[in-house]
């Protein structure tokens, strides 16, 4: 047996356009924020920088750094653990930050601490002017 169902759609096609420009803008601005943002991530072996990368199409909405130590150096704060007071901690053992800032390399000039919030001061004129050019051009 078999059942035949219509189904009307009375939505506004200009809505949906909208929609998927503003997804495909999304996706892009995603994409120039982590270019414009890698200067500012610490830099050793390449994998903190890599995991925005990495995990563009893992999170929709998001850009993530990550890694066992992206919270360690995006805080720019020494940590250690709370028991063997150790910044190498025993497995499983609670860390806490300590009033010391943590060094970062010469090799990077702005790599350091925060990395998205100084990558915005410096970038977001920058970022708004590109999402309106996309959005228009659609």
């Amino acid at each position: 047996m078999s059942v035949n169902i219509k189904v009307k759609f009375d939505g506004n096609r200009r809505i949906i356009a909208d929609r998927m420009k503003f997804s495909k803008c999304k996706q892009k601005l995603k994409s120039q924020i982590i270019q414009d943002t890698t200067p500012y991530v610490p830099y050793q072996e390449g994998t903190l920088y890599q995991s925005a990368i990495t995990n563009q199409s893992r999170y929709k909405d998001k850009i993530v750094w990550n890694g066992p130590y992206a919270r360690f150096l995006y805080n720019g704060l020494v940590m250690i653990g709370v028991r063997s007071k150790s910044a190498w901690a025993k497995r499983g053992e609670v860390k806490q930050t300590i009033q010391k800032v943590l060094q970062y390399g010469k090799k990077h000039p702005l790599a350091g601490y925060k990395w998205y919030e100084r990558s915005k001061a410096h970038n977001k004129a920058k970022w708004v002017k590109l999402t309106k050019e996309w959005y228009k051009r659609g």
